[in-house]
């Protein structure tokens, strides 16, 4: 059985990496987009930069949507086990499986940020 610490420990891990992974999307699509604005109004320029942001956008979405299907999968099958062991882990395992789908809405977040750029 998994215990709660180690739970935690790989939920921090886990979300810290994904946040400064959408967090470095985000600063490399602005900054393209900051790149496109200083050469001045291009035709082609503006387009990719454009295409950037969508890019960038989708894979906050996808990326995130991913990391949080594995993580409520793992945790879902980790915590029914230890529900079947302890009914007072149920709140616990709630918690844990909330905290592993709020990466997804950091990745939906990231991504309205980024449509809201175009």
């Amino acid at each position: 059985m998994v215990s709660k610490e180690k739970m935690l420990k790989s939920f921090v891990i886990v979300n810290a990496f994904l946040i400064v992974g959408m967090a470095f999307l985000m600063y490399s699509a602005v900054a393209a987009e900051e790149s496109a604005e200083a050469v001045g109004p291009l035709s082609t320029g503006d387009g990719i930069a454009k295409a950037g942001i969508a890019v960038g956008a989708a894979l906050a979405v996808g990326i995130a949507a991913a990391g949080a299907g594995i993580g409520v999968g793992i945790i879902g099958s980790a915590a029914l086990g230890a529900i079947a062991e302890k009914k007072e882990m149920t709140s616990w395992s709630f918690i844990f499986i909330a905290l592993a789908e709020g990466v997804a809405f950091y990745g939906l977040i990231i991504s309205f940020i980024l449509i809201g750029k175009l």
